[in-house]
């Protein structure tokens, strides 16, 4: 069956209604078949005396089109140029249930109330006629919709839109549907804390971010879709060997329509307004969240990105080695560079170097050699707060470090640090194996999930 549930069947007697001569039902024999009791052909159909029960099934028909016509008024809103289409296949069947149907019993009965209806020939005509003008609505449709997606894909937003000289600031992040319930939990917590500012998805593909996309109108956010661009992302990416291609998506934040942005990864909740982090572009080109939980991680708990070897071959120095970067969260602007020179540096240098990257699971060694050797100001914000020695610099933490953290009773985090408490803004959940509902920062998580921004 079709999209709304009309069955084969039923488009079959439709559309041999519409076009046979004649509208004929179980119990009508067509023009010309073999009358085996009278053993001579038929004459013409409608001539022929109608058994009862075609009025039964002429109401019939005239029930399922009302049954359909319900069934697209209530039914699933569609998302997709196939689903669109069904939609409009069934509105067209909708319309002929009820003209052949109806047809018939003026056919049969030729009552003067019937007879107030157009002729045979224009009642056939009129189902084509709607059909043409549901096709002409549909691609009007889409093609408006087409224009729309380009107009949010390629705009260029504005945090004061007063103001054309204002730059352009807002936070990127991407998604798959296999991840919606991250997705929800993120977008929650994030437009919570951060109702205005410009927020721009990357879809990895147009396959599996249907249910991500659909949710723009209800969190606020753009779409940013560069076919051409994510394909030379992913084509030139592989070379590295590690992490799947979406984790290198971001990328394109470079070339994106924003000047000064904020990149983050969706398993994590917001805690906090981002404004803080915009001034401390006049410090650093590049930022990223820190691998450890902050500026008081034990040193034998640190991570890294590269192996010791890469300071023996002389490719990177111990000081480009110790901002070691998490990039759940990237802090930048285009001043740092371009996409088109990021991947160009990717196909000369990184081939020969990646087996220096301590994981090949991630794209963090990718990018921390990236930032390393790019001859911009780099930093983490931990280390940020660390030189500024000053609570406004707020921090992200992971929830695997639970055992440091404090959630408070209005479903936020501090950090203990000694005899203070530091203000989180961020909350991680990539490198949380477990998943206990009952712990306080996975109850933290849910409370953020069931959210309803209208409460």
């Amino acid at each position: 069956g079709l999209k709304c549930g009309t069955s084969i069947f039923e488009t079959k007697a439709v559309l041999e209604g519409l076009f046979s001569r004649d509208a004929t039902f179980v119990a009508t024999p067509k023009e010309g078949s073999f009358d085996r009791k009278e053993k001579k052909p038929f004459g013409s159909a409608n001539k022929i005396k109608s058994k009862n029960w075609d009025d039964i099934a002429a109401l019939l028909g005239i029930l399922l089109g009302v049954h359909r016509l319900i069934f697209m008024v209530v039914g699933e809103s569609s998302y997709g140029y196939i689903d669109s289409s069904l939609r409009m296949i069934n509105a067209f069947i909708c319309i002929a249930l009820f003209v052949v149907n109806i047809g018939f019993l003026v056919e049969k009965y030729k009552s003067a109330v019937f007879y107030l209806l157009p002729n045979q020939k224009i009642r056939r005509g009129l189902p084509i006629f709607i059909f043409i003008l549901c096709a002409h609505s549909l691609i009007l449709s889409l093609s408006l919709l087409e224009r729309q997606n380009k107009i949010n894909e390629l705009s260029l937003m504005e945090l004061n839109l007063g103001s054309a000289l204002k730059r352009k600031r807002g936070v990127y992040f991407t998604a798959r549907d296999q991840l919606f319930n991250s997705t929800v939990a993120f977008l929650n917590s994030f437009r919570h804390f951060n109702p205005t500012i410009p927020l721009i998805f990357m879809p990895h593909d147009e396959v599996n971010t249907l249910k991500t996309r659909s949710l723009a109108n209800k969190y606020d956010f753009q779409i940013f879709f560069n076919s051409s661009l994510f394909e030379e992302i992913d084509q030139t990416c592989h070379l590295t060997g590690g992490g799947n291609s979406s984790q290198y998506q971001k990328l394109a934040m470079w070339s994106g329509p924003l000047d000064e942005f904020l990149y983050l990864d969706t398993d994590t909740v917001v805690l906090d307004s981002i404004d803080f982090v915009w001034p401390l572009l006049e410090q650093v080109d590049v930022a990223m969240a820190h691998l450890g939980i902050s500026s008081d991680f034990k040193e034998n708990d640190r991570q890294s990105n590269l192996k010791e070897g890469i300071i023996d071959s002389d490719i990177l120095g111990q000081d480009q080695t110790d901002h070691d970067g998490q990039t759940g969260v990237i802090l930048s602007s285009k001043r740092f560079g371009s996409t088109e020179g990021l991947l160009e540096k990717i196909k000369a240098e990184v081939t020969a170097i990646k087996e220096h990257f301590s994981s090949m699971s991630t794209d963090q060694p990718l990018f921390h050699y990236l930032f390393a050797t790019s001859g911009k100001r780099y930093s983490s914000f931990s280390r940020i707060a660390d030189e500024k020695s000053t609570n406004k610099i707020k921090l992200e933490v992971r929830a695997s470090d639970e055992s440091n953290l404090k959630v408070t009773h209005d479903h936020r985090v501090l950090l203990n640090t000694g005899d203070e408490s530091t203000p989180i803004f961020l909350v991680n959940w990539a490198s949380k194996k477990k998943f206990n509902k009952h712990r306080p920062l996975n109850e933290l998580w849910q409370f953020w999930h069931d959210l309803s921004l209208s409460e």
